[in-house]
């Protein structure tokens, strides 16, 4: 229920707001293409784990070229997007289970990203939002 929930109050933030017109999304520079993706995206986690070790990642779509209009807790963005489930070990040496997280990469960097505040249901909500984006199921 609460997943729902979390779906429903993303769908909302995130149609709302702020958005690109049709001339700005064509003229989008999303940088080149991420080969290293995996390594960026590996020295965020190495900072935000408790246990970078313990990580076991699912790498389940992308780099895939995405935009993402403003809302309410998110700014208008675009780079590359990539989706993964990750599961680690929490402060207590305990598996707290998979979540997904969502990445968006652009010259070399991640300059948005979602899912990492494991406790946040919006948050949660929009790495969702932004997996199905890049075309994880």
């Amino acid at each position: 229920m609460i997943r729902h929930i979390a779906w429903l109050v993303a769908a909302v933030m995130v149609s709302g707001c702020a958005t690109y017109s049709p001339e700005e999304i064509a003229s989008l520079d999303y940088g080149p293409y991420p080969t290293n993706y995996k390594e960026i995206i590996q020295s965020r986690l190495n900072g935000t784990l408790k246990d970078p070790m313990s990580a076991q990642i699912e790498y389940r779509a992308g780099p895939k070229q995405v935009w993402q209009k403003g809302s309410i807790i998110t700014q208008k963005t675009y780079g590359w997007g990539v989706c993964l489930w990750l599961n680690a070990k929490n402060s207590f040496g305990a598996y707290v289970g998979r979540r997904p997280l969502s990445f968006i990469i652009r010259n070399g960097a991640i300059v948005d990203a979602h899912g990492e505040m494991e406790t946040n249901m919006f948050d949660t909500g929009l790495a969702n939002a932004m997996c199905n984006q890049v075309g994880a199921t």
